[in-house]
């Protein structure tokens, strides 16, 4: 299958906040597991990872977000891509909205 995981989170950090994290199957659109978590972190994912193992699922490709040691959740020779959106968001943190240097206008139109 084609794994698609991600997290969400509900509330303010100031405040109390919550979040779940998914894996889904792309192509079924079918959510294949997930966890209620107060923040993100790679064990998370590897308890994600090892049930699909358990239940006998072959990952094909991972598409997640940049969170940093997430590709070594799937190092064993699974191709791992970055989304659009959150490629797209690292971006817009480096990048102003009114740049200056001819490099920052190009990057911006690229959104």
């Amino acid at each position: 299958m084609n794994l698609v995981v991600d997290a969400t989170f509900f509330g303010k950090k100031e405040t109390k906040q919550w979040g779940v994290i998914v894996f889904r199957d792309f192509h079924s659109k079918e959510n294949l597991w997930w966890k209620f978590v107060d923040d993100e972190t790679v064990f998370s994912y590897e308890q994600g990872r090892t049930f699909l193992k358990e239940k006998g699922y072959e990952i094909i490709s991972v598409t997640c977000d940049g969170l940093p040691g997430l590709v070594n959740v799937f190092n064993d020779k699974i191709p791992v891509q970055f989304c659009h959106f959150h490629e797209a968001q690292i971006v817009r943190r480096y990048v102003t909205e009114n740049p200056k240097l001819i490099q920052g206008h190009e990057l911006l139109q690229l959104l």
